[in-house]
């Protein structure tokens, strides 16, 4: 996909306006803001961009008595999410807390806090890490008080979840996982470390609230977009969360040790294309950004953000996600060919990522099959 031309360059004008305060101009002639407020949502910055176009822009369109509307309407519902949210969280830590176990905040909310108007922010569902020791306390503590889900690959996933006020709670054993033994032990390793010490703390309705350390954070941010652009789309958001993170904190990261983890996990491409994007796109201060390569091709960079910008968050613009069958096999045998020839589309980007994520795509969708059967 194309991410040049008007939209996208007036779309990145107003997210780089937000996240560091830049007074780049506006076209006073753009009349496209019907497309820009859709992009907006798939990407799931419509909150603070909402905010910033009520604030700043004045619509002269047929349109703007409903656009502003529209606009108004979804700042306050984020703002009531947020306080939502913010109430189910501190909830949940202090039950976990009389139960004697210290749960570490990832991503969603807690990066919230690093946006100038953390409510605008937009989260879906709250992550919390016990870790294993405490993985089973945390399950009987929490399906007492509130119910919580039950498998029989319960005590092997990553995480269980737990619904309290319709607001998603995931308790993970592992922050995440890779597919490659070797790569794994690394990641598990660093997350022991950056999980369990010098802790970042931010206080939230007067709870204290535990979140990663920094070094390890400033990865981790990372790892999961990186995952999740590969396995199926990544917005635009959580590419500004780890943008912001890395401008907020770069006098507290560990520049070496940071190096260390990236070396170590195999991800020193991905991590500077990645962080090309947010100085390209973004506007970031590129002496916020560690281990930066600013050699790489505008056309890589393109096509990496063509794909970001076309498939939205968690990939829910691709077609397959609008056109579904009412069969079932049918779906499975659509998503299993889109699926790998997306796979060969990424193969040219990142052949050894790919592989990886490719083969637990084939494992999970036989298991899946084999279960029908």
């Amino acid at each position: 996909m194309e991410c040049k031309g008007i939209l996208y360059e007036t779309f990145f004008t107003i997210v780089r306006n937000v996240l560091w305060g830049h007074e780049e101009n506006i076209p006073e002639d753009f009349d496209q803001w019907q497309q820009l407020v859709k992009l907006a949502k798939s990407h799931s910055v419509m909150g603070y961009v909402a905010k910033y176009l009520l604030q700043r822009r004045k619509f002269n369109d047929q349109d703007s008595a409903d656009l502003r509307l529209k606009l108004k309407s979804f700042v306050v519902s984020s703002a009531m999410t947020a306080e939502r949210l913010s109430k189910v969280l501190v909830e949940v830590v202090e039950v976990l807390k009389e139960g004697g176990i210290s749960p570490v905040l990832l991503k969603g909310p807690g990066l919230a806090q690093y946006y100038a108007i953390p409510e605008l922010r937009q989260s879906g569902d709250i992550d919390l890490y016990v870790g294993k020791d405490a993985y089973a306390a945390s399950h009987l503590l929490l399906t007492k008080k509130y119910g919580a889900q039950t498998s029989e690959n319960i005590w092997e996933d990553k995480h269980f979840c737990v619904i309290v006020n319709d607001i998603e709670i995931e308790i993970h054993r592992l922050c995440d996982e890779h597919f490659s033994r070797k790569i794994n032990n690394v990641l598990q390793k660093y997350a022991d470390e950056g999980l369990n010490s010098s802790l970042s703390v931010f206080s939230i309705k007067g709870v204290d609230v535990d979140t990663p350390e920094d070094t390890f954070n400033a990865f981790y941010i990372f790892y999961h977009l990186y995952r999740h652009f590969m396995t199926g789309g990544v917005g635009l958001r959580q590419l500004c969360d780890w943008g912001v993170f890395l401008e907020r904190k770069r006098g507290s990261i560990d520049r070496t040790k940071l190096k260390q983890i990236i070396d170590e996990m195999d991800m020193v491409r991905a991590w500077q294309d990645f962080g090309e994007l947010l100085v390209v796109y973004l506007g970031m201060n590129p002496q916020c950004l560690p281990y930066r390569d600013e050699n790489i091709s505008s056309r890589r960079l393109d096509i990496i953000m063509g794909r970001i910008l076309s498939e939205g968050n968690f990939g829910f613009e691709r077609s397959y996600f609008k056109k579904r069958s009412e069969n079932y096999l049918l779906n499975k045998v659509v998503s299993l060919f889109r699926h790998m020839a997306r796979f060969l589309q990424l193969f040219g980007l990142y052949p050894v990522s790919t592989y990886w994520y490719m083969m637990y795509f084939m494992r999970n969708a036989m298991s899946k099959f084999l279960k029908l059967k």
